[in-house]
């Protein structure tokens, strides 16, 4: 038999002596990741993006050399606005497979729109300034954030679903409704927006599914198109625009062409002929002068505009960090009070959003240590939490709490084997096979010597021979 990683002919049993893999687990799962793309597929068609970009990815975990997987999740990110997570995929699955991929003309394609790129870059850095301001309560300053990065990228589902947030806070359903609408005919099954949708219209019924694939669309998901991305399709086009110099200009020349075929047509010229000549040419150069010089100082001003501004806006980004850094020192001590008071998984939680970002190094000090000391203790709670929630047969909060134990544990702990193996059993008791195949996976690989490896590779065995 041959081993399907590296062709090494293997003689006895399941594992490669050369590359060291069960053979059986690899074949498991390939044809796993295989399913999960075809799964993708499906979805993809039927206009359901975000279950096809879960189940992608899924298949991707299994089997990270499935660049028909890659490309098609590329495709999805596209969809959805995520040009630079496209383009990512895109790239490692050219270096996977360089002949007859797709991928290959897909990145060209990006490449060849170079502004285009560019462009997607600003609308994502407008969305993350809009996050930040409604951080910061300025609902209004988020929403002209949004509306210039969806001028940029219309498709950028996530800035649809946080403008439509921004008019639900505002009380403008209909507005909210309107861009709802926009996402579920990009994405059939987005949660977010279906969400909304139930929000906005007082009902638990979410709408039925707008499926908006063309057959180019189906084509291209079932890998029979040719060039998915277009720069045509990311062109923008722009009024012819009018310049006040333009026109001047011209009534200058007319009238040098008018002068000269009077010189030129008429036999003869009197004195007073040349000498009114004379003063419209003076006065037509003096004209074009002051032309130039109203231009110049018009570009100066708006020189100095520009600078204004630009200085205003260095000011307000420093005053804004500074802020931002003092509110997150305060969140620290905020985090120690309550700690000390004895609610230890609160205050991890509080300290676990906290960023180090623009901290001095004795801040980012105080920070770590303050983790080191909350996140131990928190983890150890929300463990024992965890097995008497399972004990109790109340798995949805075993599970909640088994994975913040997963965030907040130091490496290394002992009971990180039995947390990670925990949630596999709970994924396998609510049938959820892929993902317990999958948690198991991770405790053969992470704690290979732990007493649940054995357990989880059991555990495999059934799921898949059932």
């Amino acid at each position: 038999m041959k081993c399907p990683n590296c062709s090494n002919n293997i003689e006895f049993g399941n594992a490669c002596n050369i590359c060291g893999i069960d053979t059986v687990l690899f074949k498991n799962t390939i044809r796993i990741s295989d399913l999960l793309y075809n799964k993708g597929l499906t979805l993809a068609q039927a206009g359901d993006l975000s279950n096809a970009k879960d189940s992608l990815n899924k298949s991707i975990q299994f089997n990270k050399n499935n660049y028909y997987a890659r490309n098609l999740l590329g495709l999805v990110y596209c969809e959805i606005g995520h040009v630079a997570d496209a383009l990512k995929q895109w790239i490692i699955s050219s270096s996977l497979v360089s002949e007859n991929n797709p991928a290959t003309k897909y990145i060209e394609n990006l490449q060849n729109s170079g502004k285009d790129l560019d462009l997607y870059n600003d609308a994502i850095k407008m969305y993350n300034q809009a996050l930040k301001y409604i951080v910061q309560k300025s609902d209004d300053l988020a929403i002209i954030q949004l509306k210039k990065a969806l001028e940029i990228n219309p498709k950028l589902v996530d800035a649809l679903n946080l403008l439509s947030f921004c008019y639900l806070i505002q009380d403008d359903k209909a507005l909210a409704s309107d861009l709802v609408k926009k996402v579920l005919a990009i994405d059939c099954n987005n949660p977010i927006a279906l969400n909304y949708y139930k929000v906005i219209h007082q009902t638990k019924r979410a709408p039925k599914p707008v499926i908006n694939i063309t057959e180019t669309k189906r084509a291209v998901y079932a890998g029979q198109g040719a060039n998915r991305i277009s720069k045509e399709e990311h062109k923008k086009s722009f009024g012819n625009k009018f310049y006040f110099s333009g026109v001047i200009s011209f009534i200058v020349g007319a009238a040098f062409m008018l002068l000269i075929s009077y010189l030129f047509i008429l036999p003869s010229i009197s004195s007073d002929d040349a000498e009114t000549i004379a003063t419209l040419q003076y006065e037509l150069e003096e004209l074009e002068s002051l032309r130039i010089l109203d231009s110049m100082e018009h570009e100066n001003a708006l020189r100095a505009r520009d600078s204004q501004i630009s200085d205003l806006n260095a000011t307000l980004a420093t005053l804004s960090a500074e802020v931002d850094v003092q509110d997150r020192l305060n969140r620290m001590t905020l985090a120690r009070e309550t700690f000390e008071s004895g609610e230890i998984v609160e205050a991890a939680s509080i300290v676990y959003a906290i960023s180090d970002t623009g901290f001095s190094d004795e801040e980012i000090e105080r920070l770590e240590n303050l983790r080191m000391l909350v996140f131990a203790s928190a983890a150890n709670i929300l463990y024992n939490e965890g097995l008497a929630h399972v004990n109790a047969d109340e798995l949805d909060l075993a599970r909640r709490a088994f994975e913040t134990v997963l965030l907040y544990a130091p490496e290394g702990a002992s009971y990180l084997p039995d947390t990670t193996y925990q949630l596999g059993v709970i994924a396998e008791s609510e049938e959820d096979f892929e993902r317990a195949i999958a948690i198991f996976t991770a405790v053969i690989e992470n704690f290979p010597n732990s007493n649940r490896a054995a357990n989880a590779q059991t555990r495999i065995n059934n799921i898949i021979s059932d």
